[in-house]
């Protein structure tokens, strides 16, 4: 169902967008853990890397409006890692879970990147989906999940996208 929200949101705001920037976790990850991973996590059978049989909502959304999907996120992410342990991933790679990035190391990745020099801001559309790794991942370890961190680290990303330059952010938060 939110999958139509969003879409019918995407048409409201869809005229000019050319780009879309994706920050997050497994709900957006196109595949960058997959390769981050060495193709090992996630296991068969999911689709081509991903966490789900087929496109995911942010390729659906980039399709609909006709955009170029441009994906920072990794599956598996924490909104900070400092709601992550260090657990290994399943498939026996040895990476753990903390040393995937979160939100800031992503747009680390991003401003790293050419094509963050190269967009105009004003027709790309950022969007963050994050903050439920935070609370499992505290969850499962018998912690109180700290929902002001996960909080904080989104709207830090958010504030961190305007002052680069960004005109239009969806953060969609799991807290």
């Amino acid at each position: 169902m939110w999958v139509s929200v969003l879409l019918t949101a995407a048409s409201t705001l869809a005229s000019g967008f050319t780009d879309i920037v994706s920050f997050g976790d497994s709900v957006s990850d196109t595949g960058n853990l997959f390769r981050l991973d060495n193709g090992t996590y996630p296991l068969a059978p999911y689709y081509n890397g991903r966490f789900c049989n087929g496109p995911l909502w942010v390729e659906q959304l980039a399709g609909f409006v006709g955009a170029t999907l441009h994906d920072y996120a990794y599956g598996a992410a924490c909104a900070t890692n400092a709601s992550s342990f260090p657990v290994p991933l399943p498939g026996g790679s040895g990476i753990l879970v903390n040393q995937i990035p979160d939100l800031a190391g992503q747009l680390k990745l991003y401003q790293a990147d050419s094509i963050s020099k190269s967009l105009d801001l004003s027709t790309t559309l950022f969007t963050i989906f994050a903050g439920g790794n935070d609370i499992d991942y505290s969850a499962s370890a018998g912690k109180v999940p700290d929902i002001s961190a996960i909080v904080t680290a989104v709207l830090n990303q958010v504030q961190n996208l305007v002052t680069l330059g960004a005109k239009n952010v969806i953060p969609v938060l799991l807290a």
